[in-house]
């Protein structure tokens, strides 16, 4: 399995529970109740709303076969390590020169 198929694979996986969730979340009210308030379901709702659109856009980005990036090979080589108060942070650039 690539990686490209594991992470459409995942996409569709993760989609499909917001989907459940945000229909036990519309049982009880998700818009605005007059003197109220948010109703009960509102921020369950809008969270998973939000989640799967975000599934929505790695299928797209999926869908539009972007290059994937030099994966962590490329990050590595790009990483260079800055020690600041003795943890080890990393400052990504695309220079060669080292910190």
């Amino acid at each position: 399995m690539t990686v490209r198929v594991a992470e459409l694979t995942m996409a569709i996986r993760m989609g499909v529970f917001p989907l459940y969730l945000m229909y036990k979340s519309a049982e009880l009210p998700i818009g605005w109740i007059t003197d109220e308030g948010p109703g009960g379901g509102a921020w369950p709702f809008w969270l998973f709303v939000m989640m799967l659109l975000s599934c929505i856009g790695i299928i797209a980005k999926w869908g539009a076969k972007e290059e994937q990036s030099r994966g962590v090979r490329g990050i590595l080589y790009r990483a260079r390590r800055a020690d600041l108060s003795g943890t080890g942070c990393y400052r990504f650039d695309s220079d060669s020169r080292s910190v």
